[in-house]
């Protein structure tokens, strides 16, 4: 199917859509025993790592608070004929009930919802979003794209590997949303 009139929104789900180191936090503690915010936990071997991550994101889920500024652009970008809006997170599917259940809570529209299958469990997170990122334009043949990511590296690695296409990708932070360049 060509829908190159298209335009994609793509958007990071944590930290980028909702902030979830709140989730994150209590996770660690009643994981690890000791409180960690999401930079200290991906430094953690992936075991543990998917431990924390896991009952955060099943039990801690509504402790997530939506970006406001971050809610706003997708809601009115949603608007656009010409615009679709994909959430690309790299949580596994086993918590996608949870994601979609927060998504509905705060009313945030949306027309496909990404999360990462168990197989690609040992992908690191950037790849894994190259790789879907990929696939999506492969199948949608979009006019542009604009990605928005709380993560520089995520950032980074995609830019460098998605030449072919019209890309704009901004940063996401707790106050801003601002335009990345390397």
């Amino acid at each position: 199917m060509n829908n190159s009139g298209q335009r994609l929104m793509v958007v990071d789900f944590d930290n980028t859509l909702f902030f979830t180191d709140g989730c994150i936090r209590k996770a660690s503690k009643e994981i690890a025993g000791k409180t960690l915010d999401s930079n200290e936990v991906r430094k953690l071997d992936k075991k543990e790592k998917g431990r924390i991550l896991n009952v955060a994101f099943s039990k801690y889920w509504e402790d997530s608070i939506p970006n406001r500024k971050m809610l706003n652009l997708l809601k009115s970008n949603y608007k656009k004929p010409d615009m679709k809006v994909i959430i690309l997170t790299a949580r596994f599917s086993n918590n996608k009930k949870n994601t979609i259940k927060l998504l509905s809570k705060n009313k945030v529209p949306y027309n496909k919802l990404i999360c990462r299958e168990s197989k690609y469990r040992h992908v690191h997170d950037e790849e894994w979003k190259l790789l879907t990122l990929k696939n999506i334009i492969k199948t949608t043949r979009p006019r542009s794209v604009e990605l928005f990511e709380d993560k520089r590296e995520n950032i980074t690695h995609i830019m460098e590997n998605m030449k072919n296409v019209e890309f704009a990708s901004y940063m996401v932070g707790k106050e801003s949303i601002v335009a990345f360049s390397n």
